[in-house]
């Protein structure tokens, strides 16, 4: 375990632009990362602030990224920690310490949140993105932990729209999280997903697609 936690911390301490200039360097690194999140997300958590820090804003910049297998690796550590943030909210005086510290994290780094789901938004509405179903997943798990992210992305792309397509978007937006329980259940997840494909089929004859949310 001290091994992992060792190699996490110097992973996340190379500059992220070394990172991303090398692409067998890139592809070790997002497998790593993807590989720590789905099955030690502890050692995440527990970061430092600027460890964390440095560790979201990879994933955003690895969202976009040419290779899909490492777009795909950040939608799901991204999903792993919103999961987790959301894991034991009815229970938080029974839940660990990563928990805690990743609440912690949460709401210091809330912009870096934010961003990195506008980043997912815009790239999972606006792109080509073949891997829409990942991308569905964090774009659900992050709603729920942050419902203000989405709901300040709405406002803003509303806001840019032709007057005559602002209520048809706004209407859309609402109708993306309709019927849906609170919860990551499986079932919850799958609807989402088809709500969001039919969301991005219905506004995609009209909405603004030049501009960033």
């Amino acid at each position: 375990t001290n091994a992992i936690a060792t190699g996490f911390e110097l992973a996340l301490s190379t500059p992220l632009d070394h990172v991303l200039q090398y692409p067998k360097l890139t592809a070790a690194y997002y497998a790593f990362v993807d590989r720590v999140l789905a099955h030690h997300i502890e050692y995440a958590c527990l970061l430092p602030r600027e460890q964390f820090a440095a560790l979201l804003a990879s994933l955003e910049h690895g969202l976009t990224y040419s290779e899909i297998a490492v777009s795909t690796q950040c939608c799901g550590a991204l999903d792993q920690l919103a999961s987790y943030a959301f894991k034991h909210r009815a229970a938080p005086e029974r839940a660990p310490d990563a928990w805690r510290a990743l609440g912690e994290h949460v709401s210091e780094l809330r912009p870096q949140f934010h961003a990195a789901f506008r980043a997912l938004l815009h790239y999972a509405l606006f792109d080509t993105c073949p891997n829409q179903w990942s991308c569905s997943r964090p774009l659900f798990s992050l709603a729920l932990m942050l419902p203000e992210a989405l709901d300040a992305c709405s406002t803003a792309l509303v806001a840019k729209q032709a007057d005559a397509n602002r209520e048809r978007l706004a209407v859309a937006f609402t109708r993306l999280m309709d019927d849906l329980a609170p919860n990551l259940a499986f079932k919850t997840r799958d609807q989402f997903t088809q709500n969001f494909q039919q969301f991005k089929t219905e506004v995609s004859d009209f909405v603004t697609q030049s501009v960033s949310i």
